[in-house]
């Protein structure tokens, strides 16, 4: 929206008007007055009209339009997932024997539990947050304490171990302990006890006897049973075979650079788009294209992009790690540039879109199994597309509409009922720097937004600047543009909470290209050329 810069017009009227007063000298006077009085001056250029931030000149001053952004990405946690896994282990005593306060027991050693991940096969991996909640439920008739030993979790050398006092219980009402313990920052080593398997954590399980009890006499069918959750693992590092599992991703980006402009026709000279595809993970990658098009939202019109170079599934490397923590890994990339000589971008644009549509499938490891367990991902590295266009703002238009709204306020109808604006004309001076005509309309809008009146003769022009042999504005042309004000007219000015502008563009020699620079822009002033009525009497 462009700033509003409209001065109130019967503030300017009583000073002027006080003055000319002065000079009447009939005891009831009443009379015809004029006076010219700004409404509004502003200035429109390109900036004001994209209604987009990314508009930027070049080097030789000419617009460049660009767009960037992520279009998708996968991260570790697409990758590889520890799920919520709930283990238990039972150890029962089918004799009887006694315990002395204090005796020891190793209930169980390297013990071997599988994870069940899916199709990923971890070798090892960090945990960046998450627990293990543990729950010890002992039937023995003496307090014991329980020891739970994960050694495949280690955290600054130690192994991740649980240890419990358990008071004492029966066969009938078995005594439960229940804690949970941060695994943040842990090591997990899943290779087994051989150290040649994967998803396998070991652990060691003994008993004690309290120090300070009595001896335990253990029953038949006495037993402790230990159960582990994992719950919310998230890793910061893993390392395995993530198997060769396809993903699909569909979506779409809205952009708005041009929502002002409307209708008509547009043929854009050059464009280029890129799409950057950044694997920052351990893992081959093959993508496809589905579908990619552009879509004009309000109008309903999309158009596909077609492209040899977007024909045939891409095979994108695997990152490479670099041995130190920063950064871990240097991805791979893979560009696939877009122009007018190999696709149809520039039709694309040509139903001045507002969202890229946009459909890619992704597979890891197309080649199977080939990393002997070394794929491998790092937190804040996964497998990213973006997107880049860049578009140059040399442009052939024919009859194309451009709008834009301006808050406007007329002010009061009247001073202590004694001025009346009784008819008149509204002249638009504009001094247009652009190598475009434009038909101009200005219309009066409620505070709805609804178009209830319009102010100036139809079909009106705003003349084009005066071109170089290069096409290139050198001085602006000044244009006059004048609407008559009665009675209705009037009475819908006082109404109007906003001035919505059309232009109608056309370049010069259409369908050849000019080229637009930063500084062209049109300086409007919106002037009112008001008959009133002045009655000092009320």
């Amino acid at each position: 929206m462009l700033a509003n810069k409209h001065i109130p017009i019967l503030t300017f009227l009583l000073f002027s008007l006080s003055i000319t007063s002065c000079k009447k000298r009939d005891q009831n006077p009443k009379w015809d007055a004029d006076e010219l009085v700004p409404l509004i001056k502003t200035s429109v250029n390109l900036y004001d009209l994209s209604n987009y931030d990314e508009l930027n000149p070049d080097s030789s001053g000419a617009l460049l339009l660009t767009f960037s952004n992520s279009l998708f990405k996968y991260s570790l946690d697409s990758l590889v997932s520890i799920p919520d896994t709930g283990l238990s282990e039972r150890i029962d005593t089918l004799i009887f024997v006694s315990f002395a306060p204090g005796f020891s027991v190793d209930l169980a050693q390297n013990q071997e539990t599988k994870l069940k991940i899916g199709n990923t096969e971890l070798v090892e991996a960090i945990i960046n947050s998450g627990s293990i909640d543990v729950s010890i439920e002992s039937t023995f008739s003496e307090p014991t304490i329980v020891s739970y030993e994960l050694s495949s979790a280690t955290k600054n050398g130690s192994k991740l171990l649980i240890s419990e006092s358990i008071p004492a219980g029966s066969i009938s009402g078995p005594s439960v302990v229940s804690a949970s313990y941060n695994l943040s920052n842990y090591y997990l080593d899943l290779k087994g006890v051989n150290g040649n398997s994967y998803n396998t954590i070991v652990a060691q399980i003994s008993a004690m006897v309290d120090p300070l009890g009595d001896t335990l006499v253990s029953q038949l069918n006495d037993y402790i049973e230990i159960s582990y959750t994992f719950n919310n693992i998230q890793p910061k590092y893993a390392r395995g075979y993530f198997g060769n599992d396809s993903y699909s991703n569909m979506g779409a980006e809205e952009f708005h650079f041009l929502s002002n402009f409307t209708g008509g026709d547009i043929d854009i000279e050059s464009l280029n788009m890129n799409f950057e595809i950044k694997n920052g993970a351990g893992v081959d990658l093959q993508l496809a294209s589905n579908d990619i098009s552009m879509s004009n939202i309000e109008t309903g019109s999309t158009s596909v992009l077609n492209s040899t170079a977007l024909a045939n599934s891409l095979n994108i490397d695997r990152a490479q790690e670099t041995g130190v923590a920063a950064p871990p890994v240097i991805a791979s990339s893979y560009s696939i540039g877009l122009d007018i000589n190999n696709s149809n971008i520039d039709k694309l644009f040509e139903i001045i879109p507002n969202q890229i549509n946009y459909g890619f499938d992704l597979q890891i490891n197309p080649f199977g199994h080939i990393s002997s367990h070394n794929d491998f991902i790092y937190k804040d590295f996964g497998i990213e597309v973006l997107l880049d266009m860049e578009i140059p703002m040399s442009v052939a238009t024919n009859k194309f509409t451009l709008s834009d709204t301006i808050e406007f306020d007329i002010g009061e109808k009247t001073i202590d009922d004694r001025y009346l604006i009784i008819d008149g004309f509204i002249h638009l001076y504009a001094d247009n720097w652009y190598p475009f005509t434009a038909a101009t309309q200005l219309y009066l809008l409620d505070e709805s937004y609804t178009i209830f009146d319009s102010i100036l003769v139809e079909n009106s022009i705003i003349e084009a600047g005066i071109l170089d042999d290069n096409n290139i504005v050198v001085s602006p042309m000044r244009s006059k543009i004048s609407g008559a004000i009665n009675t209705s007219k009037i009475d819908a000015l006082y109404n109007a909470e906003f001035i919505k502008t059309d232009f109608t563009l056309s370049t010069p020699d259409y369908p050849n290209y000019v080229t637009v620079y930063d500084y062209y822009k049109i300086d409007m002033t919106l002037v009112g050329d008001f008959n009133y009525v002045i009655d000092p009497n009320k």
